[in-house]
């Protein structure tokens, strides 16, 4: 009786490495679909800043960093309000701003701040 080694269809494929594609990163679950995506660290430009205003009450805003010089969200002192910062696009919507004390407690989205 041959031993099941000698069988073609039993042996493995001897090619060498996976092609890039598919070789598992870190941070990536292909079973769910989830990736890691790259940490971008880019600052919003200071001439961006210093035009944008507060959509509800026209008040400067102050940066909220998250590190130095990556900016969160912008912060209106006078409405505390927190507008976030999303892939460096600042989103001036009413609707998606955070009020200040979720902001604080780690709630990021209006959704997850109406959510508590």
């Amino acid at each position: 009786m041959a031993k099941h080694t000698d069988n073609p269809a039993m042996k493995t494929s001897q090619a060498g490495p996976s092609p890039p594609s598919l070789v598992p990163r870190p941070g990536n679950d292909y079973r769910t679909g989830k990736y890691a995506q790259k940490e971008r660290r880019v600052a919003l430009s200071p001439e961006l800043l210093s035009i944008l205003a507060c959509p509800k009450c026209k008040g400067d805003l102050t940066p909220c960093l998250a590190a130095p010089d990556v900016i969160e969200g912008l912060a209106c002192p006078a409405c505390a309000m927190v507008y976030p910062v999303r892939e460096d696009i600042p989103i001036m919507l009413l609707e998606e701003a955070v009020p200040d004390e979720a902001w604080k407690a780690g709630k990021r989205s209006a959704k997850d701040a109406r959510d508590a």
